[in-house]
């Protein structure tokens, strides 16, 4: 007896490859700010586990304010003065999400407490923003300074 090899039958999807086609990029626009916590400073960041808490919380509230997903939320550094987080959040350029980036914007440069009104900041000291920027920006085209 020989074996015998069993073939299975063709798939019944075709063997083309896929065409995918990316979505198109929404445009945004960035809102860049720096946000003091007076009762902290830098070398409270220096523990790693007080960093990722400190950060995703920070990163939740500003993306509730901005009502945006958190992953639009960046944050790009830390610096001294007691606790300096520098930050940039993406908003649609079209406003869909129902908050405008001036709006925003207008927010965190007025009424920083408003953003950060988690109980956990209230031991932070009252937050104080400065710097708070819209930056125009788009899929297609770079950021001109």
């Amino acid at each position: 007896e020989s074996p015998t090899q069993s073939v299975p039958p063709p798939a019944n999807n075709p063997t083309t490859a896929p065409t995918s086609s990316s979505p198109t990029p929404m445009p945004v626009i960035v809102v860049s700010s720096s946000v003091r916590f007076p009762d902290l400073s830098l070398t409270d960041i220096e523990d790693e586990v007080f960093k990722a808490e400190f950060s995703q919380l920070f990163r939740l509230q500003m993306a509730a304010a901005a009502n945006v997903p958190y992953e639009r939320v960046r944050i790009t550094g830390f610096s001294a003065g007691s606790l300096v987080v520098e930050s940039m959040v993406e908003l649609p350029a079209d406003g869909n999400n129902g908050q405008t980036p001036e709006t925003f914007s207008n927010t965190l440069a007025n009424n920083p407490s408003s953003v950060f009104d988690a109980p956990t900041f209230q031991s932070y000291g009252t937050p104080e923003s400065f710097d708070v920027r819209v930056l125009a920006s788009s899929p297609t085209t770079s950021p001109t300074s």
